[in-house]
């Protein structure tokens, strides 16, 4: 068939659906076939197509959306732009009210109506001398229409608040005494200031912690131990006093303060934490002995509890005394040297989590407010004593 000077073979297929006026007015425009009942062959190659439309009647559209029916199939599916028009019309009942609404020309706006309409396969507006009336399927989407944009609305914000680490899970791995007091108050702070945000701990000695944070299966660790591997970075998070920890009934429990050489002849409990095991060394050895250690336990929680049983006593950071065991009596210690204990966190050097750099973010402002309070606390002290 010579049509449009261009040569083409249009084979029906049999049963095929035609669509009405589909003809086109000969040395107009150019004609294209657009969607499948038939054959295109061009250039040895055999397309899909339907009918015939004129390029000045908008063919550009129409090829669209044959190309989405022979995709997709009849039912076709609608865009957030093509809901946003209609219910731009369906609100204003007008299509120039609703084009101006839409910073649009009228006849596109038009055009995106009735395409819909011809997607749907049914009437979405009467056009009446008022305007534009919805129909009973319009009403129904217009309900629905209106629903599908307050969900887009929502997941759009929670993906945006997800990226700026205001949003998601946040996965923590935790051990020992890190657990009490001052992990606490970050995890306390942190939902403060992200409550959309779900934090899962992870309960694991750090040996096990350090394959789970390769694997992405925990972000951060919070820690005692000191990890020196080249791809985890450690930041401080919390210098800790470090109190006695003893039976009730031990002698040494009835002191408001304990001398640390009074440890002298104390079997000392420790957990398997090298860096515990070695602050209790050199405290004792800061204070002129060689401390007697019993062998490692799990934790220092566990030290504590075997510490209410009589075999010995142990040393704990501050934080252990926000928990009560039964039979046990925390002392603050004096030390030739300051006794404490470091709190530490620790993460992969090339993790980009929006949420660890949020969590981070607490982190930082804790340590910042701590070494405020700290220096607070020295000037008044200093002022007592000059005073």
């Amino acid at each position: 068939m010579q049509h449009g000077g261009g040569d083409h073979r249009h084979r029906e297929h049999e049963g095929a659906p035609r669509d009405a006026g589909a003809g086109c007015q000969p040395g107009k425009a150019s004609c294209h076939v657009v969607s499948c009942v038939g054959r295109l062959v061009r250039n040895g190659t055999r397309w899909p197509c339907e009918r015939r439309v004129c390029s000045r009647a908008g063919a550009t559209s129409n090829a669209k959306l044959a190309a989405r029916r022979y995709l997709f199939g009849k039912t076709l599916p609608m865009d957030i732009r093509q809901l946003n028009y209609f219910v731009a019309v369906a609100e204003t009942r007008h299509l120039g009210k609703a084009a101006e609404r839409l910073h649009l020309s009228q006849p596109p706006l038009t055009r995106q109506i009735q395409q819909l309409e011809a997607e749907l396969g049914t009437q979405l507006f009467k056009r009446t001398p008022r305007g534009m009336e919805l129909t009973s399927a319009g009403h129904e989407l217009l309900e629905h229409a209106r629903s599908i944009r307050s969900l887009v609305t929502l997941a759009s914000e929670r993906v945006r608040r997800a990226g700026r680490g205001d949003a998601g899970r946040l996965d923590i791995g935790v051990y020992g005494s890190a657990m009490f007091g001052v992990v606490p108050q970050l995890l306390a702070s942190f939902h403060a200031a992200h409550p959309d945000v779900e934090v899962v701990l992870h309960h694991a000695q750090t040996p096990m912690q350090l394959p789970a944070l390769r694997q992405k299966r925990v972000q951060l660790v919070f820690e005692r131990l000191l990890p020196e591997e080249p791809d985890v970075k450690v930041e401080l998070v919390a210098r800790e006093d470090l109190l006695l920890a003893l039976p009730e009934s031990h002698p040494l429990a009835a002191l408001q303060r304990v001398d640390v050489a009074r440890l002298r002849e104390e079997t000392i409990l420790v957990g398997t934490t090298p860096s515990g095991t070695a602050t209790v060394l050199q405290l004792c050895r800061d204070n002129g002995f060689e401390p007697r250690l019993a062998p490692p336990l799990t934790d220092l929680v566990t030290a504590t509890l075997q510490a209410a049983t009589g075999r010995g006593v142990t040393m704990v950071p501050a934080s252990m005394a926000n928990v009560r065991f039964p039979g046990v009596a925390y002392r603050p210690m004096r030390s030739r040297r300051k006794a404490c204990m470091d709190l530490h966190c620790f993460y992969l050097k090339d993790e980009e989590s929006p949420l660890l750099q949020s969590m981070l973010r607490v982190v930082h402002a804790f340590r910042a407010d701590a070494r405020r309070r700290a220096t607070a606390d020295r000037q008044r002290l200093v002022s007592q004593t000059s005073g």
